[in-house]
């Protein structure tokens, strides 16, 4: 959070951040604990499941004016048609600006698709300056795309559902962001995260909306809201709730580190190329990356075991590294060298486990994926080839199939020596 902006004692609390997600999401009423790996964060996160016509209209809003050369906020009826603004604007404590963001005419937007409401739970180091200025709105934000990123790919992983978006700034699918705050009493902030970021911590703290009083000390009725210009993204597939299994497994994923491969990740993302974006050739591009960052995986994890630093490693992938063009056929430049040094990895690690050895490029995998990924991939690239869906989906099977082959045999290979 910014610093500069703190006034006073700091006070440690909890934010809840309330949004509209476009899309359904199969998922029955619980909270979800995330973490982010880098930042060594952790939030909860609950859905409900919504449908119809999601009306947002606040009816008011806080407009800043000058009077007698005073800054000053008030309160702006919108119901009457004389009252047009298309500009929220908040304050914080100390007449620090709070928002400036515009919703559109009247505060109001309507949208009717099958949809989730979203709550983010995570703790904050200040909540009186959660939104003091464009750096610390901009901070919650980001956190909050970022846990519910990692949740949404913890979803795609046990489902395959991928008729969805990540959060982006810079792509904001989200019309609106509400932000309510939750004080920790002097015992409170002695206990433990886990403890904090409890389901049954969070269901008994009272959340009040951020900026709760205005300038004039009058209680303020609704909460800041970070709003978006953003065009909705209409959505009108309603899903099938998960089984008890594919949400034991999205709690797991969501709260461990580093537990999906980012192959599965980019290989869940090519779909959300053709069912999003209905971009078929993006999409087969995509699918082979996944496989291309598959072999790399067991690569670089075989390599590291021989001994190899990552600074060598990725010198044995940069085709600009003068070493590793003289290697030649034997090296690791092109994809299919890639796989053919894979395959003596595999080799050496069944023959010492007397297993017989394989030949990759033998394989109905290898040779489907070769021919209906890798070479669609190449004209898609090279040629500006365009596929339609029938490709897309036909391609997205095979690099799946090809992806499971590679990846059942170095797991299997990699646990038997663990």
């Amino acid at each position: 959070m910014d610093k500069d902006k703190t006034r006073g004692v700091a006070v440690p609390g909890l934010l809840k951040v309330v949004f509209d997600y476009p899309f359904d999401i199969g998922l029955i009423d619980l909270y979800f604990p995330v973490t982010l790996e880098q930042e060594g964060e952790i939030a909860l996160i609950k859905i409900k499941r919504l449908e119809g016509v999601q009306v947002f209209d606040k009816g008011k809003i806080l407009r800043e004016s000058t009077v007698d050369g005073k800054k000053e906020i008030t309160t702006v009826d919108l119901s009457s048609k004389d009252e047009k603004t298309q500009e929220l604007v908040g304050y914080a404590y100390d007449d620090i600006p709070a928002f400036h963001h515009i919703i559109g005419d009247h505060g109001r937007s309507s949208y009717s698709w099958f949809y989730v409401r979203v709550e983010v739970f995570f703790a904050i180091n200040d909540i009186k300056t959660a939104w003091a200025s464009p750096k610390n709105s901009s901070f919650v934000s980001k956190m909050t795309n970022s846990f519910f990123n990692k949740f949404l790919l913890s979803y795609r992983d046990a489902t395959n559902d991928i008729a969805n978006k990540y959060l982006t700034h810079e792509t904001d699918i989200v019309l609106y962001r509400e932000l309510y705050v939750s004080e920790l009493t002097d015992e409170e902030k002695l206990l433990p995260t886990m403890s904090v970021m409890n389901a049954d911590f969070i269901d008994k703290k009272i959340f009040y909306p951020f900026f709760n009083f205005t300038n004039d000390g009058k209680s303020n009725p609704f909460p800041v809201v970070q709003a978006s210009i953003s065009a909705p993204l209409k959505n009108n597939v309603r899903k099938l709730e998960v089984t008890r299994d594919q949400a034991l497994r999205i709690l797991h994923t969501s709260y461990l580190p580093a537990s999906i491969p980012i192959f599965n990740e980019v290989l869940l993302s090519s779909m959300e190329r053709l069912h999003v974006d209905k971009d078929a050739r993006m999409a087969i591009v995509d699918l082979d990356t996944a496989v291309e960052m598959t072999i790399a995986h067991y690569l670089f994890v075989f390599l590291t075991k021989k001994g190899k630093t990552a600074d060598e490693i990725i010198n044995l992938f940069d085709d600009g590294n003068m070493h590793s063009r003289k290697l030649g056929s034997k090296g690791y430049l092109t994809t299919m060298n890639r796989v053919a040094r894979l395959e003596d990895f595999f080799n050496k690690e069944l023959v010492a486990s007397k297993k017989p050895p394989i030949i990759i490029k033998t394989t109905q995998e290898y040779i489907n994926w070769n021919t209906l990924v890798r070479k669609r991939r190449n004209a898609a690239v090279h040629a500006w080839k365009q596929f339609n869906e029938v490709a897309a989906k036909e391609s997205f099977n095979v690099a799946q199939k090809f992806i499971r082959y590679l990846q059942k045999i170095g797991d299997d290979l990699l646990t038997h020596k663990k």
